[in-house]
């Protein structure tokens, strides 16, 4: 037994009279190896090719041995041209499941030849090869290209392998300011929705000690937030508390992005359109209380 391929391509049995060249096939083939590393930085091998029975349709698209898309129809060059393009949108909805330790070791290659002590510097002296896969699945499940390697493996040779995984990921993100920036902004502005800033003190406590907020304010947050950024607004939050509020809201609010205050690039401006405020007075004294340091309330009195 073998291994499925990553992706795979089935066309029916009755479109082999009608299919490209082998020299057209090998070029698709290779233009969508080429968007998702442009797009992604995806370093997929070429995808699979193979025959179906005329009943399952006239195409399908398979994602490490799994049924993702099917489509009925005509042989014909538009068809061909409509499978290639399904296959590119089905980059863009599994690249995460895409990328994997083979993937990513083929990325280190690419890297390698030339700039090779930055990258047996970091694997795996610092990170194992599994870790750095899971920080890059982290970037494309947010929407961020991997495709700036180099990058990722300076800010986590920076780290010196002090770091946890979550906490790797927002220094990657950090340095991948300009791409993070890109990908939400409208010509040079980025609209935000911002945290009361005593949310977001409780929200990276809450973060670095493990802890659960209370669920009336966790609702507050979650509620607010994903409505309020819902209109095509980001939630704006501190490198520190930016992963934590990005867990809460994405259970409810899945398609709104979370990004923190360092990850904006020096060229873009912020536009705050809303913000999450705590307005409760007596709330307001609970979290200050829970959040700040003991020390600080006992030099204040």
């Amino acid at each position: 037994p073998t291994l499925a391929n990553v992706l795979q391509l089935e066309v029916s049995k009755s479109w082999l009279p009608h299919l490209p060249g082998l020299e057209k096939l090998n070029q698709s083939l290779d233009s969508l190896r080429e968007y998702a590393f442009s797009r992604w930085g995806l370093v997929l091998l070429k995808p699979g090719i193979s025959l179906l029975e005329p009943e399952l349709g006239l195409y399908r698209i398979l994602v490490r041995g799994m049924e993702v898309f099917r489509a009925d129809g005509e042989p014909s060059q538009h068809e061909w041209e409509r499978l290639i393009e399904s296959a590119r949108e089905t980059v863009d909805l599994y690249r995460t499941e895409l990328i994997d330790d083979g993937a990513t070791r083929r990325a280190l290659d690419c890297v390698e030849k030339q700039i090779p002590d930055l990258v047996t510097g970091v694997v795996p002296s610092t990170v194992s090869l599994t870790q750095l896969t899971a920080v890059l699945r982290g970037l494309l499940r947010e929407g961020v290209t991997t495709r700036h390697m180099d990058v990722v493996l300076q800010a986590i040779a920076d780290s010196s392998g002090r770091l946890g995984e979550r906490a790797l990921l927002a220094e990657v993100r950090c340095a991948l300011a300009p791409a993070v920036s890109a990908s939400v902004a409208s010509g040079g502005a980025i609209r935000a929705v911002a945290l009361d800033p005593l949310l977001d003190l409780a929200l990276a406590k809450a973060e670095e000690s493990g802890s659960l907020l209370g669920g009336e304010l966790l609702d507050m947050v979650c509620e607010e937030g994903g409505k309020k950024a819902s209109g095509g607004a980001v939630l704006l939050a501190s490198k520190r508390a930016r992963a934590y509020l990005r867990d809460i809201v994405r259970v409810r609010y899945p398609d709104v992005t979370v990004i923190a205050r360092e990850e904006v690039a020096p060229r873009y401006a912020i536009e705050i359109v809303e913000k999450i405020e705590l307005s409760d007075t007596e709330r307001r004294e609970q979290l200050l209380s829970a959040t700040l340091p003991q020390e600080f309330g006992q030099g204040a009195r």
